[in-house]
């Protein structure tokens, strides 16, 4: 649901949008996995993190790439492809017994 309102957010920088996105991953992530596995994850740590759950290779150098862009002093996203892994990322994790388990 979150998602889909960020796709309907017109006026959301590329860098708000992954932004944005990346706290959606994050904050499931934390219901799924131990916090301290999780919590400190930025930068590549955490593309790979995202990578060893869902689509391999689809954070480090597909789409998901565009995480570590809100770092970056230029961020273009392809907000379509992004929204879709993370769909994607999040029904692969199906985290329904909250945290520290995941299937």
């Amino acid at each position: 649901r979150e998602i889909d309102e960020l796709m309907n957010k017109s006026d959301l920088s590329d860098r708000e949008f992954a932004s944005a996105i990346s706290l959606i991953l994050k904050r499931y992530a934390l219901q799924c996995f131990p916090r301290h596995e999780v919590a400190s994850l930025t930068g590549e740590k955490w593309l790979k993190f995202l990578d060893e759950a869902a689509p391999p290779g689809q954070f480090v150098s597909g789409p998901g790439r565009a995480l570590t862009g809100v770092y970056a002093s230029e961020c273009t996203v392809d907000r379509t492809a992004l929204a879709a892994l993370a769909r994607q990322w999040i029904k692969k994790v199906r985290c329904h017994t909250g945290r520290g388990s995941h299937k």
